[in-house]
């Protein structure tokens, strides 16, 4: 498992911890165009990925995707990749459900290749309540299994299904 942190999210939690809980380095912008590494960093993170998985996913973050914009490590891996993109935001509710936002989060689901779990309802960090929790860490294990086994492949795509639960009075 490969970890590459933003600016704000090594503010938040050190590349040390996540080191340490990964068993590899972190890696941050500071180590983006470092020439210690054969390859930009960002191709060799990206190029022989299964799966990315982006949790939390920031409101910032989710318009550099939805913009093809790549200014740092994180979304430069993204772009230099082709595997599965798990995308699991969390926001507080009045920024997540700003219109912008929406559209953004929209563009993204009609590309096959980002996959998302919604934001969940309840208190957030910042005492609001609403739409806007990062998913509970077992769904987001789940996800990621699951595009692990499946490729990131949509199984019934494009198929009609009926299901039936049995007969009716």
């Amino acid at each position: 498992m490969q970890v590459v942190l933003t600016d704000n999210a090594a503010k938040f939690v050190t590349p040390l911890t996540f080191a340490t809980l990964a068993r590899s380095p972190a890696y941050t912008d500071g180590d983006f165009w470092q020439a210690s590494h054969g390859k930009p960093l960002h191709i060799a993170l990206g190029e022989p990925a299964d799966l990315l998985a982006i949790a939390p996913l920031t409101a910032h973050t989710l318009a550099k995707l939805a913009l093809g914009l790549a200014d740092n490590l994180l979304t430069a891996t993204v772009l230099a990749s082709n595997c599965p993109v798990l995308l699991v935001p969390a926001a507080n509710p009045t920024m997540w459900e700003q219109p912008t936002v929406q559209r953004h989060w929209q563009t993204l689901h009609q590309d096959p290749r980002y996959w998302a779990i919604a934001p969940g309802a309840g208190r957030l960090a910042c005492d609001a309540v609403g739409t806007g929790r990062l998913a509970e860490p077992p769904d987001i294990l789940a996800a990621i299994e699951g595009l692990l086994r499946s490729r990131g492949q949509r199984d019934l795509q494009g198929q009609r299904v009926l299901v039936s639960a049995g007969g009716t009075p």
